[in-house]
């Protein structure tokens, strides 16, 4: 702004935009990147099922999405390790939600890109991805 006598210039706004974008990224990263990929996948898979302002029950929240292969004390840990982080939190309805809409579109782009990418890699390989069992 400064070299544009204040003005805002469409450079500028691609400047602040593209930052904006990074930052916002790097604090998503950071709250999940203590989970394994399957994690990331099941939870992104459960969103994407779910618009914006969505409210769980923690029964189902921990059913949603989840591989079948969890057990419940896994189920469990993924839940309190999501509430922990803040990817999650209580509402005043005593439901869970994604407290942040944008972080709920950034981890539905995440499952869909991973999955793409496995798709991408799994190519010429006969059956399905044994590592999550996650599909869109």
């Amino acid at each position: 702004l400064h070299k544009d006598n204040g003005h805002l210039t469409a450079p500028g706004l691609d400047t602040v935009l593209s930052d904006g974008t990074a930052k916002r990224t790097a604090y998503y990263q950071g709250r999940i990147n203590s989970f394994e990929n399957v994690d990331i996948l099941a939870i992104g898979k459960m969103l994407s099922q779910y618009g914006i302002g969505a409210e769980y029950d923690k029964e189902n929240f921990k059913k949603l999405g989840m591989p079948a292969r969890y057990t419940e004390v896994q189920r469990e840990d993924l839940f309190h390790r999501l509430l922990h982080k803040g990817v999650i939190t209580k509402n005043d309805h005593q439901l869970y939600e994604i407290p942040i809409p944008s972080m709920r579109d950034w981890l539905v782009s995440e499952y869909r890109d991973r999955v793409q990418g496995r798709r991408k890699r799994s190519a010429g390989r006969r059956g399905r991805d044994s590592d999550s069992g996650l599909s869109l």
